[in-house]
C-alpha cells in the first residue's frame, strides 16, 4: 500500500503547486468494500463473494492568466487535463490508466480557438435511450478519421469547425475536407428558443468522391417558473457519391414534461427512399411521483417498432418501482416486462435493448437496507437477476440471485 500512497501524494502536489499559476481541481479518493453471502437459485451455488474497489480521481488546470481573464487586447492560452487512476486493495495500479487533455484553447477577446481538434458533426434529435442508436446517420469526425485534422472556433456562442487532411495510398490519394457550424440558441418568444446547424463533408480521392450535406435544428419551449417544458429536434443528411444521391437519412425526437410526467418519441430512418434498411420508431411515457417524504413510486410504458430488411418488429415494454425509506431501513422494488412479437404471437422475452444492457422478459428486483445496525456500513438483503418470462421448457428463464451483504465506503 505504501506504493499507491506515495504515488497518490506525489499527484496531489503536481496538482495543486506544479502548476501554480493556474488553479487547482478536483481531487478525489473513494473506495468501498462489500461482502455478501450469495445463493444463485438457478446454478444452486452459493457462498461468500467478496467486492472491493479504490479510485483516485483528480483534476488539474492551468493557464498563463488566472482564470483566463478577457481584457481589451488580451491574448493568450489556456490548457486543462484530467487524470484519473485505480488501483487494488494492495497498492498496485490497475490497468486503464487515464490521462487526457479537456481544454486547449487561444483566446482573444470574445473569440476562441479551440485546438484539440473539430467537435464533429452537428447533430440535435437525440434518442430518449441515450444509446449510440443514430451513430450511423450522424457520421462523427472520428469514425471519418478527421478528430484529430482541425480546430473548433466559438464567438459568443456561435460556433464553427473546420477540418483538412489529405493523405497519399497505394495508387492513389485521398482529400477529406470538413466544416460545420451552430448557433446559440436565439431566443423567439418568452420561453421560445431556436437552435440552428449544418455539417459538410468531402471526400475526394482518385477512385471516387463522396459528399455528405446536412442540418438540423431544435426548438424548444420551457417558460420560467412553469410545470411544463417541451422540445422539437430534427435532423437530415443527403449523403451523395459521385453525384448520384445514395441515401438520405433523417431523425426526429420529441420531448414533453408535465409535473411528473414526461414524454419521449424519436424516430429514424437510415434511408427515406428504401423501406428495407434499418428504421425505428419509438415512444415512452414514465412517471416518478413522491408521495410524501418516505414513499416515492415511478413507471413507465413503451412501444417501438423496429424496421429490418422489410419486416416488422414491434414490442411494448412496461415497468414499475417503489422507494420506501423509513427511519431505520429502506425498500426498493421493480417490476420490468417486455412483451415482444415472435412468430405470429407476442411473448414476454428479454433481450439487448438500445443501451446496450440486457433487459428481462419479466423481471423483478427487491433490495431491503439499514444504515442504522452497523455505523458507517449498510447492510442489506436483495434479489437481482430474475426473469419470469417462460423458456423453452416453460420454466422462468431466471430465478436470480438472493444476496446478504454489507458495504463500507469512504
Amino acid at each position: 500500500m505504501k506504493k499507491g500512497i506515495i504515488v497518490l501524494l506525489i499527484a496531489v502536489l503536481v496538482a495543486g503547486f506544479a502548476f501554480a499559476d493556474g488553479k487547482a481541481g478536483d481531487v478525489t479518493f473513494t473506495g468501498s468494500a462489500t461482502i455478501s453471502f450469495d445463493y444463485d437459485l438457478d446454478e444452486k451455488d452459493y457462498g461468500l463473494v467478496n467486492a472491493k474497489s479504490t479510485t483516485f480521481k483528480f483534476s488539474f488546470e492551468f493557464c498563463s492568466a488566472e482564470g483566463g481573464s478577457k481584457g481589451e487586447g488580451n491574448l493568450y492560452a489556456e490548457i486543462a487535463a484530467t487524470a484519473t487512476v485505480s488501483m487494488d486493495q494492495d497498492g498496485d495500479f490497475l490497468p486503464g490508466a487515464t490521462v487526457k487533455i479537456t481544454k486547449a484553447n487561444i483566446v482573444a477577446g470574445d473569440v476562441t480557438i479551440n485546438i484539440l481538434g473539430p467537435k464533429g458533426f452537428y447533430s440535435f434529435a437525440e434518442f430518449y435511450a441515450d444509446a449510440d442508436y443514430d451513430e450511423t446517420v450522424d457520421e462523427t469526425l472520428e469514425v471519418l478519421d478527421l478528430d484529430t485534422h482541425g480546430f473548433t472556433v466559438s464567438y459568443k456562442d456561435y460556433e464553427a469547425s473546420f477540418a483538412f487532411y489529405h493523405t497519399e495510398l497505394i495508387g492513389g490519394h485521398i482529400t477529406q475536407l470538413y466544416t460545420g457550424f451552430k448557433t446559440p440558441a436565439y431566443k423567439l418568444t418568452d420561453g421560445l428558443t431556436l437552435t440552428a446547424g449544418g455539417n459538410f463533408y468531402l471526400a475526394a480521392g482518385s477512385a471516387t468522391t463522396g459528399i455528405i450535406a446536412g442540418g438540423g435544428l431544435k426548438v424548444a419551449y420551457a417558460p420560467e417558473g412553469a410545470k411544463y417544458s417541451a422540445s422539437l429536434a430534427y435532423d437530415a443528411e443527403a449523403v451523395v457519391e459521385d453525384g448520384e444521391l445514395e441515401i438520405l437519412p433523417m431523425e426526429i425526437s420529441l420531448n414533453a414534461k408535465y409535473d411528473f410526467l414526461s414524454a419521449d418519441a424519436y424516430f429514424i430512418t437510415f434511408d427515406r427512399f428504401n423501406a428495407n434498411i434499418l428504421n425505428l420508431l419509438a415512444a415512452k411515457l414514465s412517471a416518478s411521483k413522491a408521495v410524501n417524504d418516505q414513499l416515492t413510486v415511478g413507471g413507465y410504458a413503451e412501444v417501438a417498432i423496429l424496421q429490418f430488411l422489410g419486416e416488422n418488429l414491434p414490442w411494448f415494454r412496461f415497468g414499475a418501482n417503489a422507494t420506501y425509506t423509513a427511519e431505520n431501513f429502506k425498500l426498493a422494488a421493480t417490476v420490468d416486462a417486455w412483451l415482444q412479437k415472435v412468430g405470429d404471437e407476442y411473448k414476454l422475452a428479454g433481450g439487448e435493448y438500445f443501451d446496450g444492457k440486457d433487459k428481462p422478459g419479466l423481471g423483478i428486483t427487491l433490495d431491503v437496507s439499514t444504515t442504522k445496525l452497523i455505523n458507517n456500513a449498510t447492510v442489506g438483503l436483495k434479489w437481482t437477476g430474475s426473469d419470469f418470462a417462460k423458456n423453452g421448457a416453460d420454466e422462468a428463464t431466471a430465478l436470480g440471485v438472493i444476496s446478504a451483504y454489507a458495504t463500507v465506503k469512504f
